[in-house]
């Protein structure tokens, strides 16, 4: 009893002078910026455009256009019917329909110069493999509703030719040219 009361003493006071602060560490305080968190008010919107696959530059603007509260705008009134908004990055913009409410109607997506899935790079690889990828657009519409639309847009070169393809999400090419 005697050697397990001092094994308890010995271990409770290493413990206790384990946690006391080390003079030779120092420690700075660090203050963090504040961070603004914004429901996405268009969860219809977000939840059928958001694709994985999609381009990360469409995933930033559809982000903002799901979060976007027109409420807020300085332009809005109770008294207009719609609005539409222009939503723009460096690879492409979005424009949306707003109702007088505040409802996303629709929207029209346009995104230029983007990275292709891997899906529908390896499909334009195996259907066209001597051509080269000239152009890139991704393509999405929305209207509350109805289905949605994506589509690609690629324009491939070979030699002084060009063909114009439009590729579905699956790599599926919607207008296949036999050349």
């Amino acid at each position: 009893m005697k050697t397990l009361m001092i094994g308890l003493f010995l271990g409770l006071t290493t413990l206790m002078y384990s946690q006391t602060p080390n003079a030779s560490v120092n420690v700075e305080e660090v203050a963090l910026n504040e961070v603004i968190v914004s429901p996405v008010i268009h969860t219809k919107y977000f939840n059928l455009v958001n694709d994985p696959n999609a381009p990360s530059q469409a995933k930033q603007l559809e982000h903002e256009v799901g979060k976007y509260d027109i409420k807020t705008a300085t332009v809005y009134s109770k008294n207009h019917n719609s609005y539409e908004v222009l939503f723009e990055s460096n690879y492409g913009s979005i424009v949306a329909s707003f109702s007088g409410e505040g409802e996303l109607l629709n929207s029209n997506e346009k995104f230029e110069g983007i990275r292709l899935p891997e899906t529908v790079r390896l499909s334009l690889r195996d259907t066209y493999p001597d051509w080269r990828l000239n152009t890139t657009e991704y393509r999405v519409k929305y209207n509350l509703n109805k289905d949605i639309k994506r589509m690609y847009e690629v324009q491939l070169t070979k030699d002084d030719k060009k063909m114009n393809l439009k590729i579905d999400c699956n790599g599926v090419i919607m207008n296949p040219k036999n050349l």
